[in-house]
């Protein structure tokens, strides 16, 4: 059987008007005392979805564990998807992240023209070849495509990102 957000909230709010009558401060159930099985799906930090930003989220493999990086505003947070935890958050930057890409220690966050790249939470390079906003980045192998709005794509390869920040092509 299933457990709705209303058998959970009359379920707590049971809990509650017996521990006041009892004399007690409110304290929710233990989990053997209820009567239905216990769900997480509304725990807290496994609510990844409400603190991000429609930017597309970029997962990622290193080794056997797996992460997923996230856009929030004016910065990026990346999370350990097997511990739900968050490893790393990114610095604030100048304008909203429009797209984003990881790669191995690399992350890429596209903000208006320009592209940061980071290396674990701190900026190596930024890319400014854009001259309108960029709207994707697609990783391939060592190199990045960018699209901007205007539909122009420029590849960049970021092996030496911190030597040259200049794209290797463009279409």
């Amino acid at each position: 059987m299933d457990i709705t957000i209303v058998d959970c909230l009359i379920e707590n709010l049971t809990a509650y008007n017996s521990c006041i009558k009892k004399g007690f401060g409110w304290l929710p159930p233990p989990a053997a005392a209820t009567s239905r099985p216990v769900t997480t799906h509304f725990e807290p930090f496994r609510a990844i979805g409400y603190i991000t930003s429609s930017v597309p989220f970029s997962v990622q493999r290193l080794g056997t564990e797996t992460f997923v990086t996230v856009s929030f505003g004016k910065s990026w947070q990346i999370y350990n998807c097997a511990k739900r935890s968050l490893v790393l958050v990114g610095p604030q930057i100048t304008k909203k992240i429009r797209a984003l890409a990881s790669y191995r220690d690399y992350t890429f966050a596209a903000y208006g023209n320009e592209i940061g790249v980071f290396k674990r939470a701190h900026q190596v390079a930024t890319w400014t070849k854009h001259n309108a906003k960029v709207n994707l980045l697609l990783l391939f192998g060592d190199h990045i495509l960018s699209v901007d709005v205007e539909g122009n794509i420029f590849i960049w390869a970021f092996k030496g990102a911190d030597e040259n920040p200049s794209p290797i092509g463009h279409i």
